[in-house]
């Protein structure tokens, strides 16, 4: 549970402004911009400035860390000047409740990169923040149904959504990632990185790291784990796989895809094809069959089997 302790008003000094940023040393801080720093400085030097907003958290009765105010700090530094500030301590139980506070300072506007970085910290993950990312697109994709919307009407040359119920937030969406941080986003991760052997964003598995790709990941592997890790090996690898094995088929679709629609008139694959595509290609590895997985814009994703 969070709970603010204090709020008030404070003319916050060079010093005082030095001795508040010891305190932000938070491990998921976002990184300093220069640029944002400068310009809150000039308006302080003009008389410009209206007032900062800062903001210190205590951990489960331990550490206070700074949740917001960097930047207004760093500028009282660098210009030399006083400026008028609000300053709140809050008290939270554990971590996910630093990365609720965290999320709740948009006075420059953070990223859903940002959240989630918080979010996965706070929850214990492992994985490189990329991985954490890409799950968060595909879980977003899960929840507006995205599969189910048709991508474009029969003789219509332009993309027309149905329109969606859901509108998600970022609040929403990286709230989405406590869902699978057991085994299906252990399995994206291993499949992402090979095992986990490796750190970053190894090349051999560039052509899944898609939201779109993602989502039917998990979409299959709630199916069957087991055929699913042998489909998206195969997909990730290509070892051993014949000119028309399904998972040779899809994988040379996403290799050569490079964000170009061999359908659509835009030029940009749509989630909707990738996920239609990827439908087709796993129906048919599950069967035994051989497919082309082709493409129609009109028609909703093949249930998988």
């Amino acid at each position: 549970m969070i709970k603010l302790e204090t709020r008030k008003m404070t003319d916050l000094t060079p010093e005082m402004a030095k001795h508040y940023l010891n305190f932000n040393d938070y491990e998921t801080q976002r990184p300093i911009r220069p640029l944002h720093v400068d310009e809150l400085a000039e308006k302080m030097k003009d008389g410009l400035f209206r007032f900062g907003e800062i903001a210190f958290a205590k951990l489960n009765g331990g550490k206070d860390y700074m949740m917001n105010g960097q930047h207004v700090c760093h500028a009282v530094v660098n210009s030399g000047c006083t400026a008028e500030c609000v300053v709140e301590n809050f008290k939270c139980e554990d971590q996910l409740d630093m990365s609720r506070l965290f999320r709740q300072f948009e006075i420059l506007p953070r990223s859903l990169k940002d959240f989630v970085r918080h979010e996965a910290t706070a929850l214990g993950v492992k994985w490189p923040l990329w991985v954490s990312s890409v799950i968060v697109t595909a879980a977003t994709i899960a929840k507006v149904d995205l599969p189910s919307l048709i991508a474009k009407p029969a003789g219509s040359s332009t993309t027309r959504r149905k329109k969606t119920k859901t509108v998600l937030t970022k609040e929403d969406k990286v709230g989405l990632l406590r869902h699978y941080i057991g085994g299906n986003g252990n399995f994206v991760n291993d499949i992402l990185t090979h095992n986990g052997k490796l750190i970053g964003k190894p090349k051999m598995s560039k052509h899944l790291n898609r939201g779109a790709v993602v989502y039917l990941m998990l979409k299959t592997y709630e199916k069957s784990p087991g055929s699913s890790i042998e489909f998206w090996e195969n997909v990730r690898d290509g070892e051993m796989l014949r000119a028309d094995d399904a998972e040779y088929v899809y994988r040379e679709f996403l290799l050569t895809s490079n964000l170009k629609s061999r359908s659509n008139l835009s030029g940009i694959v749509s989630n909707h094809e990738y996920i239609c595509r990827g439908s087709l290609a796993w129906n048919a590895f599950r069967q035994g069959r051989r497919t082309t997985i082709p493409y129609h814009a009109n028609r909703p994703p093949s249930t998988l089997v």
